[in-house]
């Protein structure tokens, strides 16, 4: 491994060495795929191996990346990482002093690191244990009376932390917004970056293997949670989320999701197994779908090109989509005609018990009020439209919109 490849990254996150860094940093080819894994340590659920797997053996070991997982815990419990031997963390940018930053949002407990191999004298470790091509990063700990199964254990995306809200704005804010979009993109590669929290974390590999296109010292790959089924956010957990199923065209199936009672905004996973499927095709078991997901008062996400294989979705593994909320008028844009039609007095302030009043009652709590103006106009929501998400090798893996 070359150790120049972990000093540029490291300048990236550093905030120096911007343009240096661009031109020798490519993105990896599509059919390589890695993957985060948490493993219980035992079974007391307090302690959880981090890996990192990739998908075919031959395919190159990460010398760095990057990382934020979150969950609730209760009041007396930390969470903590201690690195396996050779590896080291930093602040996922300069901005923090811990090594491994740690935090509250909201109710949720958060820690964020990069981490990256600082021996330079041995070869990247590879764990044949596992039966797979893996990486043994170190393990993460609770402090404190919580315990936790590993699907309650998210992979938070970066622009949701502290540290990388703050980066997003700086760049966002900035006189040279080009520069500032390298610094983020050098950690959370954004499909969109009107979308900034529709991305994946990256991770990085010296540029020395067979087939990898000669003038870079380093490749970037994306790194999907993949202890996690595809998720959703979105707003008023109890209206479903309807996916439509087109194949070559053609409609096959339709299926709806339902994420409880939450009122506000939820996260929840989609298992295509448990979906309820309405249509006579059934779920989708082998071939390439396009699915468009649609939910009341948000704009629509198309998936284009995803693979299923006996019934599962690998592209979709660990992909997280948040669904903007606040098209009322449901013509695919959260706009100011939105605004109004919600802030009429005849309906803002008022209970929607009839006709299309539930459109309005964005958070799910059976009154337009202040709290769902908020949702409208909140940045994640506000000028959005409807958008796509591509997969396949067609699009070389970018998943640009």
């Amino acid at each position: 491994m070359k150790r120049t490849g972990t000093l540029l990254l490291i300048s990236i996150l550093l905030l120096v060495l911007v343009k240096p860094v661009q031109a020798l940093t490519e993105r990896a080819p599509v059919e390589k795929r890695y993957v985060y894994q948490l493993v219980p340590v035992d079974n007391k659920h307090q302690q959880f191996h981090l890996y990192v797997d990739r998908s075919d053996v031959d395919d190159p070991a990460l010398h760095t990346g990057s990382i934020a997982l979150g969950a609730e815990l209760l009041p007396d419990t930390t969470m903590s990482f201690a690195p396996d031997t050779g590896w080291a963390t930093m602040p996922v940018t300069g901005g923090q002093t811990a090594s491994v930053e740690t935090g509250k949002l909201g109710t949720r407990s958060y820690l964020a690191f990069t981490w990256y191999w600082e021996d330079s004298t041995t070869d990247l470790p590879n764990d044949s244990d596992r039966g797979t091509a893996s990486q043994y990063l170190g393990i993460v700990s609770l402090g404190g009376s919580s315990v936790l199964e590993v699907a309650d254990i998210q992979l938070l995306p970066w622009p949701e932390t502290p540290e990388g809200s703050k980066q997003v704005s700086v760049w966002q804010s900035a006189t040279d917004p080009e520069a500032y979009l390298e610094i983020v993109q050098g950690i959370w590669r954004m499909t969109d970056t009107t979308q900034v929290n529709q991305g994946y974390y990256q991770g990085y590999y010296a540029a020395e293997h067979e087939g990898d296109t000669p003038g870079a010292d380093q490749y970037a790959v994306d790194i999907f949670p993949g202890w996690q089924h595809f998720m959703i956010g979105a707003y008023a957990g109890t209206r479903p989320v309807t996916l439509t199923f087109y194949k070559d065209g053609v409609k096959m199936t339709t299926a709806t999701a339902t994420f409880g009672t939450q009122i506000g905004h939820f996260r929840g996973q989609i298992d295509f197994a448990k979906l309820s499927y309405d249509d006579s095709a059934g779920r989708p078991v082998d071939g390439t779908y396009d699915i468009l997901l649609e939910k009341q008062s948000h704009v629509s996400c198309a998936l284009k090109d995803v693979t299923f294989t006996e019934g599962s979705c690998e592209d979709l593994r660990g992909v997280y989509i948040e669904l903007p909320c606040g098209d009322v008028d449901e013509d695919g844009e959260i706009r100011q005609t939105d605004r109004g039609l919600l802030t009429m007095p005849a309906r803002y302030g008022n209970t929607p018990l009839v006709g299309d009043g539930t459109l309005y009652d964005l958070d799910g709590d059976d009154c337009v009020d202040q709290m769902d103006l908020a949702i409208l106009i909140a940045p994640a929501n506000y000028g959005k439209m409807d958008f796509i998400m591509k997969f396949g090798a067609e699009t070389s893996g970018s998943n640009e919109v």
